[in-house]
């Protein structure tokens, strides 16, 4: 181990407090920072949002948190203070804001980008168009090529980005969920009983699911199934979707532990229609052993042998459905698939990344030079988020000056 004073000191600035219980990017970020300080790095983080009752509590791992300003000069001389040598994003929001600071206090400093997921091909395949033509694909890709490193959690992400958009591999860093094993034994086909959908009501794929679930699957599958019931957790759905709940359709609400509660369904729904990443609700599937039954999308990134096992049409998913839920031999050839998929999901990649992050603070500079883009970029069009943000400082610093002046 080394000694504290020889720790590299990482900064990741979040958009908000992560959530690890309420959606899987929060878990993905918490697995990810509590690996680093594993690791022997030494862990801040940083938010604009406050904390809510569903917030990771960083002060059990002994991780200090502060709460920053938005264009505000706080926030380098809070920089200045702690003088990190890597400083990670949570999301392209937060680049945007504060990335530019911290090139302009700690211009050495390396800058991580964690994407979670590609949100311009996400929101692509909402709209139904070319992702290239999605407002955030510049802006998304500005960021990937400016930052010394980007976080993928998708191989498809990575292959997209590689071979689609020629992006060096030495700015990606694959990061995928890292697998929790459940400690208890998994309940057999015997033991266990409905159906089960879960996910953030707020993330657009998730409310898009249930609806489509609500209108188009189950009024056929209810009648297939006469003794099932399906079950919706999450926490913020539009109150709309569950004004008319078809009979055995409820909607649970929030699960505190989700894993605890999915442990007991029969099947895992997934029947997402666009969305990008790693889903957080197939990967709960693998660690309860719980057969989910999902799209292309929703088994997207996943190994090849699950993406297999996607449903192709609506009548395809209500039979895949009725089959598993009454045919012990087919549920259990599911669930070998879907078992040895987990072991894909390893710390192998997160030690992997912890040796990248090790070099790159040590060859930053050839790094750089490497990467011409990186410092181009910054020279010439990521200058507006920085004047941006100095116009909304100067602004309201005259608005405080007029105010003092008026009140004298």
């Amino acid at each position: 181990m080394q000694s504290e004073s020889k720790q590299i000191e990482i900064l990741c600035i979040g958009h908000r407090y992560p959530e690890p219980e309420t959606t899987a990017a929060g878990r993905h970020l918490i697995d990810y920072l509590l690996y680093l300080k594993a690791a022997d790095f030494k862990v801040h983080f940083a938010s604009i949002s406050k904390k809510t009752p569903y917030s990771f509590d960083f002060g059990t791992h002994q991780i200090q948190t502060t709460s920053i300003q938005l264009n505000c000069s706080s926030f380098q001389e809070f920089l200045q203070d702690l003088q990190p040598q890597i400083v990670i994003f949570d999301r392209i929001n937060s680049y945007e804001q504060f990335a530019w600071q911290c090139k302009e206090v700690l211009p050495d400093t390396l800058l991580i980008l964690n994407t979670e997921d590609l949100h311009f091909l996400r929101y692509a395949r909402q709209k139904r168009i070319n992702y290239k033509t999605e407002p955030l694909f510049n802006r998304e890709v500005k960021a990937i090529l400016s930052a010394d490193l980007s976080l993928i959690i998708s191989k498809t992400e990575i292959d997209l980005l590689t071979k689609e958009l020629n992006i060096s591999d030495e700015q990606l860093s694959y990061l995928p969920f890292l697998k929790h094993l459940s400690p208890q034994k998994a309940l057999n086909f015997e033991d266990r009983k409905h159906l089960i959908f879960v996910g953030q009501g707020q993330h657009k794929p998730n409310a898009d699911a249930v609806e489509y679930l609500q209108k188009e699957i189950w009024p056929i599958l209810a009648n297939k199934l006469p003794k099932v019931e399906l079950h919706v957790y999450g926490r913020e759905y539009p109150k709309s979707l569950f004004t008319n709940t078809p009979e055995r359709m409820s909607y649970n609400g929030w699960a505190k532990d989700i894993k605890e509660t999915m442990s007991s369904y029969k099947l895992n729904l997934a029947p997402l229609n666009f969305g990008a990443g790693l889903k957080g609700k197939v990967m709960t599937g693998l660690e309860t052993q719980t057969v989910t039954v999902g799209s292309q999308i929703a088994f997207e990134g996943f190994p090849y042998d699950l993406q297999k096992q996607a449903y192709t049409s609506k009548e395809n998913l209500i039979d895949k459905i009725s089959q598993l839920y009454t045919d012990k031999k087919f549920h259990a050839a599911y669930l070998e698939v879907q078992n040895r998929c987990l072991s894909d999901f390893s710390p192998k990649w997160y030690k992997a990344h912890v040796e990248q992050l090790h070099y790159l603070n040590t060859f930053r500079e050839a790094h750089r030079s490497k990467h011409l883009l990186i410092d181009l970029l910054w020279q010439n069009q990521l200058n507006k988020d920085k004047y941006f943000s100095k116009y909304i400082q100067y602004k309201q610093r005259y608005k405080d000056i007029k105010n003092e002046l008026e009140n004298s």
